[in-house]
């Protein structure tokens, strides 16, 4: 059953006035026994004055009903003509519902699933948090990496940040920001991606929020091209990754990629990182952080000084040894151009995270 929403505000004054008609008294009589000025009666019930907390509890006393009965009367004639109000503003900016990507919101819950294009400008101003569709923006900071996709949608691409955003503001039990902490979690979230247990991404979740980071995944929007972002929300670093079924190396070398830039670059910068982008140094940096974490050259140089030709058997003891997801080696390996990027496609699975 739809909400029932009225379309015109009726003012407490007409309900006063009913009351009074149905005693079959003045308004100087109620006045007098409510201790109000006979103007502060008048003003009430020309509709030009509100029913306030104080006077609600004089009717109450003297007209009966309870002090809510009255209360509730101004406050629900307040909030129906801004929501008119509202609606009003939201009919005008229905034309721009045309860039954004509003029924695969509603699919995966962000918005609320009509067909009321009205409707849908308003749920937008929750979603978005703005009081019109014109001040949803994305930010474009010093560190953006830039897609060779000329087909970017960067409304869709600004949705996706601002789920992230959402996520992180209802995110619980965040441990204060600890970079010490964070250096030392390195280790712990290894093995887990070694041993890929069935809620992976919960477990990194929560070893991440006890050095203060908060780690979310965001639905895919398409022609958004999204890998992750990485910015500081308030007191915390927050990473966000896309929850494309992506190649796990990939992922992995993602979410250290954006851990990367909470280390090294300022809290004062936003990181969007799309496929297929352009890098600068801080791009740089974050990269060679996550290709060292992840596999150290010391321990790839050895392993490729070791073998001439590169087996399957060789990448799975490798492994197996250092405790270093097949996956991760094997795309190194490919990325370097020792193995071609047909071979060993056995040893990378297809990763959905969801915490």
């Amino acid at each position: 059953m739809s909400e029932y929403r009225p379309k015109i505000a009726i003012h407490p004054g007409r309900t006063l006035r009913n009351y009074l008609a149905h005693l079959d008294v003045s308004q100087k009589w109620l006045a007098e026994r409510t201790g109000l000025t006979e103007k502060h009666i008048s003003e009430i019930l020309n509709e030009t004055s509100p029913i306030t907390a104080e006077t609600s509890i004089r009717l109450s006393n003297t007209l009966g009903g309870s002090v809510e009965f009255w209360t509730n009367l101004d406050a629900n004639y307040r909030a129906t003509i801004a929501r008119i109000n509202q609606e009003k503003k939201a009919a005008e900016e229905v034309e721009m519902l045309n860039g954004i990507p509003y029924t695969y919101m509603a699919k995966v819950g962000w918005v609320r699933k009509t067909n009321d294009k009205i409707e849908r400008v308003i749920s937008l101003y929750g979603f978005f948090g703005v009081s019109s569709l014109k001040h949803i923006e994305i930010s474009q900071p010093a560190a953006f990496r830039k897609s060779d996709k000329d087909e970017l949608d960067k409304i869709a691409l600004a949705a996706w940040l601002r789920k992230g955003e959402i996520l992180a503001t209802n995110a619980k039990d965040i441990s204060d920001y600890s970079e010490t902490k964070l250096k030392n979690s390195l280790i712990c979230i290894k093995e887990i991606i070694y041993d890929l247990p069935r809620d992976f991404f919960g477990k990194i979740c929560d070893i991440l929020a006890g050095c203060g980071v908060i780690l979310v995944a965001a639905e895919y929007i398409p022609r958004t091209y999204v890998n992750g972002a990485t910015r500081w929300i308030g007191h915390h670093p927050v990473i966000e990754l896309s929850d494309k079924g992506k190649r796990d190396d990939i992922l992995w070398f993602t979410l250290f990629h954006e851990i990367g830039h909470i280390l090294k670059h300022s809290k004062k910068e936003q990181f969007v990182d799309l496929e297929q982008s352009e890098t600068n140094e801080m791009e740089k940096e974050a990269d060679a952080f996550a290709s060292e974490a992840l596999l150290p050259h010391r321990l790839y140089d050895a392993f490729l000084n070791e073998h001439t030709a590169i087996t399957e058997a060789d990448i799975l003891v490798f492994s197996s040894n250092e405790h270093i997801s097949p996956s991760i080696v094997a795309g190194r390996l490919k990325k370097d151009g020792i193995i071609s990027y047909t071979k060993y496609n056995n040893l990378h699975k297809k990763l959905e995270v969801k915490a």
